[in-house]
């Protein structure tokens, strides 16, 4: 998407005080977010929580890089190495910061869990029945019979959107 497209659509959203104009770009944008993050758990679970590295140092005289290693109370040759914590935790944890995406708010805290489970335990006799399939079933087919003319509504009202039609006749749309 063009910039003068991105700000076209966002000076008309704010200007007519309707974000639904912007409902795409932020629907891309929060699945991009999601996304990053779900790759950065991945490589974080495949690499491992830590980083090790050997140390090691270069022989002034040979001029030939060497490994540190020690010989341990058994004999054994072992390497020494820096341990350090995953580069990408910061990353991923400004990522959940900024995106307001802490564990309290996803609901993985000790006392939320600990809620759920004293609510196991209770009878649902306060709660509102669930509807069977049956019911369920009625209820979409009647919400999806009206879709037609809901969409049919919106696209009416996209088409006589003045701003938007100025925006396209300028050559700024499709």
């Amino acid at each position: 998407m063009k910039k003068t497209e991105l700000f076209m659509l966002h000076h008309a959203a704010f200007e007519q005080r309707n974000p639904k104009h912007l409902m795409g770009i932020y629907a891309d944008l929060q699945a991009s977010v999601f996304a990053v993050i779900q790759q950065i758990l991945q490589t974080i679970v495949a690499d491992g929580v830590k980083i090790e590295a050997p140390q090691y140092y270069i022989d002034k005289e040979t001029n030939r890089l060497i490994i540190a290693e020690y010989v341990d109370e058994k004999g054994d040759r072992r390497i020494i190495k820096d341990i350090e914590a995953h580069p990408l935790f910061r990353p991923l944890g400004e990522m959940l910061s900024r995106a307001d995406l802490s564990l309290s708010d996803m609901g993985m805290t000790q006392k939320v869990l600990e809620a759920e489970e004293d609510e196991m335990g209770k009878l649902t006799h306060n709660k509102i029945a669930q509807e069977g399939v049956d019911e369920f079933r009625q209820r979409t087919m009647t919400l999806l019979s009206g879709m037609a003319d809901n969409i049919q509504r919106a696209n009416k009202q996209t088409n006589d959107d003045p701003i938007l039609i100025e925006y396209q006749q300028e050559g700024g749309g499709s």
